[in-house]
């Protein structure tokens, strides 16, 4: 009986911090309702951000290998041909 009387409890505290966390603390935030399920959304879009980052640094890195092997080029004269 004792056990039954904790699992009740502990499934009404579940209930009530749910709707706390999911309800009223975005509601009086001004957040939209159900946080929880908009988290992937945002895992994408983290995903998203992170790729575009990468590669804008490739480009960089690309630009200034072909910026300095120009400088080499102007620098060292052609080799003659054979």
């Amino acid at each position: 009986m004792f056990f039954l009387r904790l699992v009740e409890y502990t499934v009404i505290a579940i209930v009530v911090l749910f709707g706390i966390t999911q309800v009223l603390v975005p509601f009086f935030k001004d957040q939209p309702l159900f946080p929880i399920l908009r988290k992937s959304d945002v895992t994408a879009a983290k995903a998203r951000l992170a790729e575009a980052e990468e590669d804008l640094e490739v480009a960089h890195i690309d630009r200034e290998a072909d910026r300095t092997t120009k400088r080499v080029d102007k620098v060292r004269p052609s080799a003659p041909q054979s």
